[in-house]
């Protein structure tokens, strides 16, 4: 025999609401690191999967490489 179901309170509704828009967070968070990952160079060949704090550390400094590899270029540029 089935329990008649009750009726959900608006606290819960309210609280079910809030725990999916944070699942749909969390996985939008968890997509973009994985992008992120895929295009720096450091974590894209890595054979466990590289920490979000290391990630960002990477992607950092892999910033700063462009940054310079670009100055280079640039002066070179300037001479001619």
């Amino acid at each position: 025999m089935q329990h008649p179901r009750q009726p959900r309170s608006s606290t819960t509704v309210i609280i079910e609401r809030r725990n999916q828009r944070e699942r749909v967070r969390v996985r939008a968070v968890n997509e973009a690191f994985a992008r992120l990952r895929q295009m720096v160079p450091a974590t894209r060949s890595a054979p466990k999967r590289v920490s979000k704090v290391k990630t960002l550390k990477r992607a950092a400094e892999y910033i700063g490489v462009l940054q310079r590899r670009l100055t280079v270029m640039a002066r070179g540029q300037d001479k001619l």
